[in-house]
Formats: structure tokens, sequence, C-alpha cells
């Protein structure tokens, strides 16, 4: 029943997709119905020419001849202009649903949790290739799948009509056959290629993994990965050998059944047509034109058939495209979700952990937080050190709300973080990782990228204070000091009330670090800072630091407090500075 609901509301999408192209569905659906009807007026038409070619009198033969001469020829043009239409009008509509899912997807993605894309099947390089799958395959949705089901209806129909209005026996016996002739055409499509769900999987995962090898290529040639990745590759590829060669087999057996099924009706027709004209219960012409009609019309609903054997893998990227689009975000980021949400806009940036445990949702049972409580003040500068592991950046995960707290309260200003407007919140909070992310776009719009509806001049201003406006104008590549400049303006721009530093200088030499510390210690005055450190010199002045374990949180004070405790933070910073 479940199944059945999914189903009429993947087809109440389709038409809404299409609502605004009603005229086309029209036009692009009556080309079908009269596309549909030539061959079985080709195959009346054909009978009375054979007929016409049994005349005794030249004349008689001569002007039939060219009568349904004149009479093909505008069965050719109707023909073709209805094609034409179809093809057209129902390809377009196909495109045009294919613009829209992709915009619809691209969205959903920007819109789902993170914990959605944690998940290995979820992962770039695996949406990608599934995107690429479907949207290809959805241009031929309309088109295979209406265009052609209305095609193959209008044949049967009209050849059925007009093979009663010549001789209802002959047609009834022909009848008889057909769905088996059309049975075996579709179940020949079912076992193609592509034509299973187990099938796109697999090039999903091949897509994944010769996304990462790209990404990783580096990696994969110092450690001489080639031919292992090429084998992880094969053995992928590999794992449907087994269904092509069942496959294989039950493609033979539906294409022979509807091949023999075809022969059989013609073997039936021919011995009982000599009955009927025996007894004279049917002209020669009427028998005629019954036969080609039938047979004209099993020849044009093959090519229909087979011209729609992408229907069913169309069919499957529309199921997995509402699959996707139908998975609720758990965490909604568009301001449009957030509307009767506290509003974040004059924050001062106090955060607060009251009893937080989390565990990520991939590994429900490995719990990253255990019972954090601490107080940061607006303005805050705060480090939070320790071993890989201890949890520290998941913290700053969780200020930015990219997951929710398993049990417990994350509050901002003493109110909990999910009563806030997220649009405006991720306004006021600012996040500089390791890696800097910089898009294929001029450093200037990368900079933009923090508010977007910034000036020129306040662009300008905030890259001269992070010692890049020299780069403004500049094209080349940047290095890794450089590129964390950037990141780092682009943080700044948005005048967040909150700062998240998550390692942003431990990619750097010391010189490039110091010079781009300095960026930091200028812009953050003022502004509650969080800054995740493995070099602990660059939480030195911090007004307080947290040293967590195994996520819990062990140790609190300034440096030299800590320093005087002589415990793990002592110890931590006496090996670091070795």
């Amino acid at each position: 029943m479940f199944q059945h609901i999914i189903l009429w509301q993947d087809k109440k999408k389709l038409w809404e997709l299409i609502s605004d192209h009603k005229l086309d569905a029209v036009i692009g659906t009556i080309a079908g119905i009269i596309y549909g009807g030539i061959s079985p007026a080709i195959g009346i038409f054909l009978g009375n020419v054979i007929t016409a070619l049994s005349y005794p009198e030249p004349e008689k033969v001569k002007s039939e001849g060219y009568k349904y001469g004149m009479i093909f020829i505008g069965v050719a043009f109707v023909g073709g202009i209805s094609i034409f239409l179809k093809m057209w009008k129902l390809q377009c509509l196909g495109t045009i649903i294919s613009v829209k899912i992709k915009k619809k997807i691209i969205k959903k993605y920007l819109e789902l949790h993170m914990g959605y894309f944690d998940v290995d099947k979820h992962s770039p390089g695996a949406l990608l290739t599934q995107l690429s799958i479907d949207s290809s395959q959805l241009d031929t949705l309309i088109l295979n799948l209406i265009g052609g089901t209305i095609t193959v209806i209008s044949t049967l129909l009209i050849s059925l009509i007009l093979g009663i209005m010549y001789d209802w026996k002959t047609t009834l016996i022909l009848f008889v056959f057909v769905p088996f002739i059309i049975y075996g055409i579709i179940k020949h499509d079912d076992y193609k290629e592509n034509g299973r769900e187990s099938n796109k999987e697999m090039k999903i995962e091949a897509g994944s993994i010769l996304s990462e090898c790209v990404i990783n290529m580096k990696t994969i040639m110092s450690f001489n990965f080639q031919n292992k990745a090429i084998e992880i590759y094969e053995n992928i590829l590999s794992t449907e050998k087994k269904h092509y060669f069942k496959d294989s087999l039950k493609l033979g057996f539906w294409m022979g059944l509807g091949l023999s099924a075809y022969n059989f009706a013609f073997g039936a027709i021919y011995k009982c047509g000599f009955l009927f004209l025996r007894e004279k219960s049917v002209t020669f012409e009427n028998l005629t034109c019954c036969i080609t009609n039938i047979s004209n019309s099993c020849d044009g609903l093959s090519d229909i058939l087979r011209n729609m054997g992408d229907s069913k893998k169309a069919k499957l990227a529309f199921k997995s495209v509402f699959r996707t689009l139908y998975t609720k975000s758990l965490i909604p980021p568009f301001e449009s979700d957030n509307k009767n949400k506290i509003s974040a806009k004059d924050i001062k940036g106090k955060i607060e952990f009251k009893n937080v445990y989390f565990a990520y949702p991939t590994k429900p049972d490995q719990i990253v937080l255990k019972n954090l409580n601490f107080v940061i003040e607006p303005g805050q500068k705060v480090g939070l050190v320790g071993l890989s592991g201890s949890g520290k950046s998941t913290i700053l995960h969780l200020i930015e709300r990219f997951y929710d707290v398993y049990e417990g309260e994350i509050l901002i200003d003493d109110i909990d973080i999910k009563k806030y407007n997220l649009y405006e919140l991720r306004k006021k909070i600012s996040l500089v990782g390791q890696e800097p992310v910089i898009f294929k776009r001029s450093v200037y719009e990368n900079i933009l990228y923090g508010r977007l509806d910034a000036t020129r001049e306040e662009v300008l201003n905030i890259a001269e204070k992070s010692d890049i406006k020299y780069l403004i104008d500049n094209n080349n590549p940047l290095s890794g000091g450089e590129k964390q400049r950037v990141a780092i303006a682009r943080a700044f721009l948005k005048d967040p009330k909150i700062i998240l530093l998550d390692e942003a200088t431990s990619s750097l030499d010391k010189e490039t670090e110091k010079e781009v510390q300095k960026n930091i210690d200028k812009l953050q005055s003022g502004r509650t800072c969080l800054t995740v450190a493995h070099r602990l010199g660059t939480i030195i002045d911090s007004d307080i630091i947290f040293l967590f374990v195994n996520g819990e949180l062990v140790e609190r004070g300034t440096h030299q407090e800590l320093i005087k405790l002589k415990k793990r933070y002592y110890t931590l910073h006496k090996y670091s500075r070795k």
C-alpha cells in the first residue's frame, strides 16, 4: 500500500513539474496518438494495394496505383509531422523536467544535515555520479514513458478497430498472439543492461571510487598504489558479471518468445484464412487488409517498444530522485525554514555547554563528548587542546549546529541554540578550518562569499587588514599562506560575533604561521573566539584554555595557571616545545 502511495506521489510530482507547459504536453500527446495510428493505416492501405495488383485490368491497376501512391505520400507527410511534434514537444518536456529536478536536487543537497553526508553511499563522488546518471535518464522520461505509452495504446486500439471492421474473426485470432509478442519485447528490455537497481548502485560505487582516485592522485602516486586502485575499481565492476550471464539467458528466451509468437500468429492466420476464403465468409481483399493491418501494427509496436527500452531506467531514476527529495533535513538551514525562530541578529557571543553528550549519527555507540559543561563569556579568547579524537573539532561543529547534541543543551546568550533562526545565527559565526576552502573564482569573489551584500570598499578594507589586498586582481596560483589569509578575510567580512578556528594555522610553516596569526589577533578583537590548536604557542595568550581527554573536560585555566598545576597540560606543553 505504501509503495502505491509513493508511486501516486511520484506521478503527482511529475504533473507538477510540467504544469507550466500543458500546451506542449497536449500537442505531444495528440501527435503521439496520430503517430500510433500510422502503422495500422499503412497496413490497411498496403492490403488494398496488394488487392489492386491482382486486378486483371491494367488501367484499373494503374489508377489504383496512382491513388495509393498519393495516399502513401500523404501518410508519409502526416507521419513525419506527427513524429516531429511528438519528439519535439515531449523531448522538450523531458529536458525541462530534468533541469527542474537538478535544481531541486542541488537545493536538497544544500538543505540536508551533515549526518546525511557522513554515510558512505552519500559521499560526494557517489552523489555526483548518481546525479549524473539520473539526470541523463530523466531527459527521456516523458518521451519514453508517456509518449511511448500513448503511441502503443493508440496503435493497438486503431489496429483492433480497423481489423474488426474488415474481418472480426481474423482480427481476434491474430490478437490472441499480440499479448505474447508485446510481453516478449517488454521482458526483453527488462534484462538489458541498466534495467536493474543493483547495476545502478554498482555504477554509483564505481563513480565514488573514481572520484576518490582523482582527488587523492598525489597520495596514490606517492605510495605506488595505482595497480591496487585499478584492482579495487575492477572488483566493483565485476560484481554484476553473474547477473549479466543470467540476464543474457532470459534476454534470449523472451526475445525468442516474442519472435515465435509473431510467426505462430501468421502460421495460424494463413491456415484459418484459407478456410475462411473457401467458406466465403471473408473476401480476399478484407482478409489481406486485416492481415497487413495487424502485421504492420506489430512491426510498429516492436519499434516503439524497443525505443521505450530506457523507460525502466528513467523510472528508476525518477524514483531515486524523489527518494532523495523526500529525505527530511533534520537541521533545515534556509531562511524560509527558520522564520518562526528567535532572531540571532543581536547576540553577544556567550556560549554555554550544559551536560552535553554527543555521538556522530553513523557511530551512535561511540560517545565523542561526555557530560560536557563549560561557559564562555562574550569576547573571550578560548583555546581548545587535547590529543586527536578528544572532541575539540566536534565542539566547533556543534556550535555551528552542523549536528544536534545527543543529550544536554548548547546555549548562546542563555538561549538553546535549537531555538535560534539558524540562517541568522550562522551569519554571526565564522569558521576557518585547517585546509582553506578556495572556490574557482577570483580572490575578490572568494572574500565576498563571506557576506554577499558587502560593498567593494568593505572587501578591499578586510583584504588590507589581512595583508592580501595585492591579491585582489592577481590570477596567479595562491600559496598555502595566501589561501589561508583569503579564508580568514572571508570569515571576518561577516563581522561575526563568534570566531571558530580549527587548527587554522597548523598546516603553515612557522614564519607564515606567525604572520597569519597576527592577522587573526588583529581581527578577532571584541569577538568570542574558540581556537583548536595542536601548536600550543598559538593559544598561550588565551583568556582560558580547555584541555580535553576522550571527550571530557579535564583541565581549565589560563596558560600560566595550567603550567603551575603540572598536570596533563604541563606535559603536553613540555613535549610540544621539543
